[in-house]
């Protein structure tokens, strides 16, 4: 068979011999998607906390002292001291020296190795007091969320193929369980390189749950419905987002945090086998036997909706999708596996780089303000609290913008007023706090995204 004709058949799959398309399936919803619907929600909250985490357990702004013995004082920095007015063996106070010897002279400074810590704004043990993560070991809580952003690099990479070569559930119960054992082991961390190497690799678990769960669930849902859904399923983010500073507060031991960090992992495992896999990709896949009982559950359910239903969709229709695809199949040369590369092809570079560069802009800022928000003068908690919720009017927005801007002209507009929101940022930066934060929440509630919409390419089915 040529191409032409490949392509053609490939396009006429849509439709089976009397018009049924899965989009008209797909048309209502139904309890069919409750499940798919609340996991696409609930898998929000751990990924938000678990990216932010250190925000809280490792806070940057968390005040101590150096511990300094009889004779010697702290500099304004906390991290040397200096003699004042004795002698004193550094061998014997464990006090570390360039040349291993009695300080003698007012000038001669050492390095502090104890320090008390404020415990009046993070009331609870974080990383820094129980690792002394300050001076010259605070690059190692940096390190930890460097670690976790590489991770989310090999974790994309690594589950978009898990995804489409064994498939959405398969990816996301796999990174699912992986991401459950990371967290209870974090939690346990006996030290802080232990510490950075799991979150390294609690990242690497993380896309198959969040990206994959995304994937199952546009593929599950008409094409005009998908704004909603992915729109939806957002608002889990955000309020993970806004649950965090609640669960820092709380539980202020950072241990405790991370296992409650952890626990919708084992609430979205208990999901899943009332998730069923995405029809969309067992057709695609030949997977014909799977898919069939996979249509007619989304035909009861949809049955039951019958307020909604409108159409006389029967099972002889699904029966007779299911054989007009079979039949097609075997027309059509056996497909290759897709993979990461294929988007860098000759039909897709483009878009590829454009939209890579443009998610890198806004994550970028989007982590950048977020972080900057606990350190405009107000309660650490509160400003970040109050940063996350400004993410709602985002969603608002969202929903009017996808319904009425063109892509391009929505994704320019919003780049343009974000820059200019982010000089004012910049400008209030040193000043008054509450126009920190004002600007900051201004940036938030105009940054773009790129949402999935009924424009987008439909694929095969």
């Amino acid at each position: 068979m040529d191409k032409t004709a490949e392509k053609s058949c490939r396009k006429d799959e849509v439709k089976g011999n009397d018009g049924l398309s899965l989009d008209t399936l797909f048309g209502v919803f139904s309890t069919w998607h409750i499940p798919l619907i609340t996991f696409a929600v609930i898998r929000g909250l751990p990924s938000a906390m678990m990216l932010m985490a250190v925000v809280f357990a490792a806070p940057a702004e968390q005040n101590f002292r150096c511990n300094t013995l009889p004779g010697w004082m702290a500099n304004e920095d906390q991290c040397t001291v200096r003699k004042v007015d004795s002698v004193i063996d550094t061998h014997d106070h464990n006090i570390s020296t360039t040349d291993n010897s009695s300080m003698t002279e007012r000038s001669d400074m050492v390095i502090c190795t104890a320090w008390s810590f404020d415990h009046s704004v993070y009331k609870g043990t974080t990383l820094v007091d129980e690792w002394d993560l300050v001076c010259g070991r605070r690059w190692i809580a940096s390190l930890s969320q460097s670690l976790y952003m590489f991770g989310l690099i090999f974790s994309t990479t690594i589950f978009s193929h898990v995804a489409d070569w064994y498939g959405r559930k398969r990816a996301c119960v796999i990174s699912l369980v992986c991401s459950l054992l990371m967290g209870v082991l974090l939690a346990c961390s006996p030290s802080m390189a232990v510490y950075n190497i799991l979150r390294f690799f609690s990242a690497v678990s993380s896309s198959g749950y969040y990206d994959a769960a995304t994937i199952l669930l546009v593929e599950s849902v008409s094409a005009n419905q998908r704004y909603v859904v992915t729109l939806t399923a957002g608002l889990g983010w955000t309020v993970g987002m806004i649950l965090l500073p609640v669960v820092s507060y709380l539980v202020p031991n950072w241990r405790v945090q991370q296992l409650v960090i952890a626990a919708p992992f084992v609430l979205l495992l208990g999901l899943t086998f009332f998730i069923d896999e995405s029809p969309r990709w067992l057709l695609e896949t030949g997977r014909l036997t799977q898919a069939h009982r996979t249509l007619i559950k989304v035909l009861r359910s949809r049955q039951k909706n019958r307020f909604s239903v409108t159409d006389d969709i029967t099972v002889d229709d699904i029966n007779n999708f299911i054989d007009d695809i079979k039949t097609r199949n075997a027309m059509i040369p056996h497909k290759s596996k897709g993979t990461i590369v294929k988007l860098f092809g000759e039909q897709f570079w483009r878009s590829t780089v454009v939209f890579c560069y443009s998610k890198m802009v806004v994550y970028v800022l989007w982590y950048h303000l977020t972080v900057s928000s606990v350190t405009v003068g107000l309660n650490p908690f509160l400003s970040f609290a109050l940063t996350s919720l400004c993410e709602l009017p985002n969603r608002v927005l969202d929903t009017i913008v996808v319904r009425t801007t063109p892509r391009r002209i929505a994704a320019a507009s919003a780049f343009t007023i974000t820059a200019g929101a982010m000089s004012v940022y910049y400008i209030f930066s040193n000043g008054a706090s509450h126009l920190s934060m004002g600007s900051i929440c201004n940036d938030r509630v105009i940054m773009p995204h790129w949402k999935f919409s009924s424009a987008l390419s439909k694929g095969n089915f």
